[in-house]
């Protein structure tokens, strides 16, 4: 690993308030590096940015004519201080560190609201897809649908807090999606917090 992603990973990215910790950053920062050494390129997505830290991470490791995509409600009550509110503290942590802004790749609304061409129309077919939004079954399963609609075939999708014993609902979630597609997708890698997915002819070459 060289400084400069040393620096990002442990350093800046920690400065963001968030939940990915070092150790899933650095899955992260392998399965990046490794899609793009080998040419699997697309854009990225996330849902449930809160204040960016694995918005941030994918923004550090995509490619410059690839795009990274924000879902988010936003609607965190502002600090009482009058500080900024979510969204704008999003922008605030871009902008700190170093990355151009552009409020048409972050989307405000309810995930499970959105078709699949809302998110193609503006990244393309998705390498990388993210779900950490609401945790609750409706949630993730939503967002496992519209990830399976929208990722190339050698994307990944990544689920947040799968063994989180605060939201069982996302454990089942999980559960029930590598059950009912098992002939199709596999997980390949599964950490603290998070469960790396992918079609199963690409399963070999993630793990």
């Amino acid at each position: 690993m060289n400084i400069e992603d040393r620096r990002f990973i442990f350093q800046e990215l920690r400065s963001v308030e968030g939940y990915i910790d070092p150790p899933d950053a650095l899955v992260f920062k392998a399965l990046l590096q490794a899609q793009t050494s080998r040419g699997l390129d697309g854009g990225m997505a996330e849902i449930g940015v809160y204040y960016g830290r694995s918005y941030f991470l994918l923004r550090k490791f995509a490619q410059a004519q690839e795009k990274v995509l924000g879902v988010d409600l936003f609607d965190l009550d502002p600090p009482e201080d009058g500080s900024l509110d979510q969204y704008e503290r999003l922008m605030e942590n871009g902008r700190r560190l170093g990355f151009a802004m552009d409020e048409e790749l972050i989307i405000r609304g309810d995930s499970t609201r959105l078709a699949p061409a809302d998110i193609t129309s503006k990244i393309g077919p998705a390498r990388f897809f993210s779900i950490d939004g609401g945790h609750h079954l409706h949630h993730v399963l939503g967002g496992a649908k519209l990830a399976v609609e929208v990722i190339a075939p050698h994307g990944v999708i990544v689920f947040d807090d799968t063994f989180n014993p605060a939201w069982p609902e996302v454990t089942v979630g999980v559960a029930d999606f590598l059950r009912e597609r098992k002939d199709t997708f596999t997980a390949f890698c599964m950490t603290k917090y998070k469960t790396y997915v992918c079609r199963r002819d690409y399963h070999d070459g993630y793990y």
